[in-house]
C-alpha cells in the first residue's frame, strides 16, 4: 500500500525508491507488508474461531488485549478503541 509522502526531500525519495527496488529484487517484504499479512492472519483466525469453538479462544483474546493495550499506549482513547474493535470483530460472529 503506498504511503503518503512525508518529505519534500527528493534525495530521500530516491533513496527510498532504490531501497524498495532492492527489496523487490531480493523478494524481501517491507515491515509494513508483513504487518498487513499478520493482521490478515489474525482476522482469518478470528473468523475460524467464530465457526469452531475448539480453537483456542484464549489465544484470540490475548491477541485482542495486546492490540487494545498497544493502541491505548499509542495515545488512542480506550473507549474509542473498544468501539472500533467490537465493530470490526462483529463481522466474524
Amino acid at each position: 500500500m503506498p504511503r503518503a509522502v512525508k518529505s519534500d526531500d527528493a534525495s530521500h525519495r530516491e533513496r527510498q525508491q532504490r531501497y524498495r527496488k532492492r527489496l523487490a529484487a531480493e523478494r524481501r517484504p517491507e515491515a509494513s507488508t508483513l504487518d498487513v499479512a499478520v493482521a490478515a492472519a489474525v482476522a482469518a483466525f478470528a473468523s475460524a474461531a467464530a465457526r469452531d469453538p475448539a480453537l483456542h479462544p484464549q489465544a484470540l483474546q490475548w491477541i485482542l488485549r495486546c492490540a487494545r493495550r498497544r493502541l491505548v499506549e499509542d495515545g488512542y482513547d480506550k473507549e474509542q478503541v473498544m468501539r472500533v474493535l467490537h465493530r470490526r470483530m462483529r463481522r466474524f460472529g
